[in-house]
């Protein structure tokens, strides 16, 4: 009976390791906002007057030769310089206001948010990593130090919820402030079934956590969204 259990749980360990891996693939999108600039062309026309030839002198034929006075150059006509003339004028651009700048209040809780999420992903994986030790050899249940490991990772889980629920969103991130809460409730449960779950050999506890885990991945997949949707109308979710 006791080594049924023992494949029960590692059973329910490795389930939740590996609803834990989807979870802490949280991704923000970073687009790279282009700038135009237009360029206005100025051209210029130049308009050259052309030279008139200069008269030719033509001698008049005679019977008999007489003295002529000769022929008289005469100067070409004066031709205006060129003249360059502008069709368009240069305008300076105007500058618009940015749609997707945040104020300040709003960029803190971003950043804020932002860090958490960080946290709450790389947690996860550390915790997945430790499911899967114990899921190939459940003995390490009874190791002290495995159990200090996982000790600080649902620690840290915890600590994740109660900085999600200090903060104070503005009005443009409240969904997506509710979805947060959402998850911290669920994963707080997490680690209250599987603390329980690891300390008394509980498969129930731990299928419990598990169940936690599903529904704190959908409350994930919901923020994602909430992401998606502010990142289209130009909101930045980079990493600060």
């Amino acid at each position: 009976m006791k080594r049924r259990r023992l494949i029960l749980i590692s059973v329910g360990l490795l389930a939740l390791c590996c609803l834990g891996a989807v979870v802490s693939s949280v991704l923000f999108p970073d687009e790279d906002a282009t700038t135009e600039t237009a360029s206005i062309e100025l051209t210029a026309t130049v308009v050259i007057a052309e030279d008139e030839p200069a008269p030719t002198a033509r001698a008049t034929a005679t019977t008999k030769p007489t003295s002529t006075t000769p022929p008289t150059a005469v100067p070409p006509t004066s031709t205006s310089a060129p003249t360059a003339v502008p069709t368009e004028t240069a305008v300076p651009p105007t500058n618009t206001p940015d749609p997707g700048a945040l104020t300040d209040e709003e960029a803190a809780y971003r950043d804020a948010i932002v860090e958490i999420a960080s946290i709450y992903g790389s947690t996860i994986t550390q915790m997945g990593e430790l499911l899967t030790e114990v899921g190939n050899d459940v003995g390490l249940l009874l190791n002290d130090d495995w159990k200090l490991d996982m000790t600080i990772v649902l620690a840290t889980l915890l600590f994740a919820g109660d900085e999600v629920r200090s903060l104070e969103p503005p009005e443009l991130f409240e969904p997506l402030h509710e979805h947060w809460l959402n998850v911290a409730g669920h994963y707080d449960l997490v680690v209250e079934y599987l603390a329980d779950g690891i300390d008394t050999f509980d498969v129930e506890k731990i299928n419990q956590a598990n169940e936690q885990m599903l529904a704190g991945q959908e409350d994930v997949f919901l923020a994602i969204e909430e992401i998606e949707r502010l990142t289209a109308e130009g909101v930045d979710f980079s990493s600060p």
